[in-house]
């Protein structure tokens, strides 16, 4: 039976945690070295991304939750990477309590062509000393009035010690503030009088002390759980079995992954469902709504390259956003319209992202036209790319282009993971698209001088950014249609 959900009037969530900063190193392969039987990579970017408690934060804040996020930062040059991306994000309030001990945590992945290869971790060193720990209570405390919800993201790495989360848990129950945890370690006495946690199952069967093998026994060990440290709800995450729902007292409910899923990585699921479910709560969803939409979240989360902020048009569209879903690709009537890019981008701003728009023919799709793209994703979190229609591209090349039919054209722009949605134009030029979608980036080759790029200058007057992007040498859509042409004469 649907819950009724009771609608507040402006959610506030404060968040609480460990930060992480999550990196992501790309290359592809090359040859093996001279001087030693290993690979040569040539790096092809570097994206970084909040992590942990850090991720958990943005992610609450995409759901239009105004979000307070306190946590402990030191003063190394990630820590300030962390802070700038963290303090140029909407919808949320950062509060970093600074500590010459403390160094931020980094998990550092290396891919090779696509696949990953290695990750190295620095868990930081240095506790917290009393000084920054009082000063860490304070601030919180002093931000707990008026919260929906207070979120603890426990990475065991510092912050959140025992006495620290005791005194959290009663100062936030003490103003009705819902408390909801994402636990780590075995000893879950620390977490005793929060309202919920959200454990995955190897969390449990540590803090439980018992194998888990069947979700008989995880509802078992969940429900001894909640009565021993007066919580009354736990969420078990499961993975691709979904999530188990156990409420003191109660049946436990599973909710299941939809079908579609197939994990592409697992960094951030958990901070997903955690973000997700408890704007729900301070939306005023009850338990089982708000689950079924974080763990729709957490499903889309682990579908992203990288660490990701997963958005409430994604959870409602129930597709990730890397891969353009039909209901994303505009131009055909049978889909949709111009009207839909520009609100799609307006989302995009509003969730905190850097929108980047290019655009092009791409008739016969060739390496050229990757690499636009993989320079373009460098300097945008979204990407949207405008295609000329048929009739367009048949005035700008002549009778016999395009090549490819504008259909096709779109679907094979639609299925490429670095492009976010795709929108056909009719005209010569997509100033008019450019104006009303008002991208923060304009990407386009170097081959174009700066003075030949459409929409420059538009963009550049709303604060926006022109990149001219490099080009693979000696390829282009021209040079493959005359070389297919020397064979036919030959």
């Amino acid at each position: 039976m649907t819950q009724t959900k009771v609608s507040k009037p402006t959610p506030r969530v404060i968040c609480v945690g460990d930060p992480i900063l999550d990196i992501y190193q790309m290359g592809r392969f090359v040859k093996i070295a001279q001087e030693a039987s290993v690979p040569v990579v040539q790096t092809e970017g570097m994206n970084m991304c909040p992590g942990g408690a850090a991720n958990t934060a943005v992610n609450i804040a995409a759901q239009r939750v105004q979000t307070t996020f306190v946590t402990v930062l030191g003063k190394g040059r990630f820590d300030q990477a962390l802070r700038e991306a963290l303090e140029a994000c909407p919808n949320l309030e950062f509060l970093p309590v600074m500590s010459d001990a403390f160094r931020l945590v980094t998990k550092e992945r290396f891919s090779i062509n696509g696949e990953m290869v290695l990750r190295v971790d620095d868990d930081g060193f240095g506790t917290i000393d009393k000084i920054t720990q009082r000063e860490f209570l304070e601030t919180i405390s002093a931000r707990l009035a008026g919260q929906d919800c207070l979120v603890l993201s426990d990475y065991a790495k510092g912050a959140l010690d025992a006495d620290t989360t005791q005194c959290l848990i009663k100062a936030a129950t003490s103003k009705s503030v819902e408390v909801i945890v994402d636990p780590k370690g075995p000893n879950f006495r620390k977490y005793l009088g929060a309202t919920c946690l959200t454990p995955n199952r190897d969390e449990l069967e540590a803090a439980a002390g018992v194998k888990l093998h069947n979700l008989s026994d995880i509802e078992t060990a969940a429900q001894t759980m909640l009565a021993n440290l007066d919580v009354q709800t736990m969420i078990v995450t499961l993975g691709a079995q979904g999530v188990l729902v156990c409420s003191a007292g109660k049946p436990a409910k599973l909710l299941t992954q939809p079908e579609y899923i197939s994990a592409t990585q697992v960094t951030g699921a958990g901070d997903t469902f955690i973000a997700v479910y408890t704007s729900e709560r301070a939306k005023g969803s009850g338990t089982i709504d708000a689950a079924r939409r974080a763990n729709a979240a957490a499903s889309l989360a682990v579908q992203e390259p990288f660490t990701s902020v997963i958005s409430p048009t994604q959870i409602d569209a129930g597709k990730t956003a890397n891969i353009s879903p039909e209901s994303l690709v505009v131009g055909d009537p049978h889909l949709a319209n111009q009207a839909a890019a520009v609100e799609l981008c307006r989302s995009w701003r509003t969730e905190g992202h850097v929108v980047g728009f290019t655009n092009g023919c791409f008739d016969l799709m060739h390496a050229g036209h990757l690499s636009l793209f993989k320079e373009a994703k460098k300097h945008c979190s979204k990407l949207i790319v405008g295609l000329n229609s048929d009739s367009s591209v048949a005035r700008l090349k002549g009778v016999h282009r395009p090549i490819i039919a504008e259909r096709d054209r779109l679907e094979m722009l639609s299925i490429i993971k670095l492009v976010d949605a795709v929108v056909v134009f009719e005209e010569d030029t997509p100033i008019e698209l450019i104006n009303a979608l008002k991208p923060h980036i304009l990407i386009k080759g170097q081959d174009y001088a700066r003075a030949n790029i459409v929409g420059a200058d538009e963009v550049e007057a709303e604060g926006g950014k022109v990149v001219r992007a490099k080009m693979v040498e000696g390829i282009s859509t021209t040079s493959i249609i005359d070389k297919i042409r020397s064979f036919d004469s030959a």
